[in-house]
């Protein structure tokens, strides 16, 4: 019973240490991911990616969808 007992304390110590190890991880991550959005200006890698996208197109591509844009907004559908 006492050999029980240690198994279950010592099973249990390495799940603890296991979570915390698990739990530093995320945090360091979670501290270069606001690094990396501090780095651009606080707008997150989300915003950032759209504005490296719309840099990457070309103007025929750019002309292309401004001709979409004002097809919708001279349409009625009401």
């Amino acid at each position: 019973m006492q050999t029980n007992a240690t198994e279950l304390d010592q099973d249990r110590e390495k799940r603890i240490a296991a979570i915390a190890e698990k739990e530093n991880e995320e945090r360091k991550a979670d501290a270069i991911a606001r690094a990396r959005s501090a780095k651009h200006g606080g707008r997150g890698d989300f915003v950032s990616g759209l504005n490296r996208k719309a840099g990457d197109l070309d103007i025929g591509e750019r002309m292309r969808r401004g001709r979409q844009a004002l097809g919708r907004e001279g349409r009625d559908d009401d």
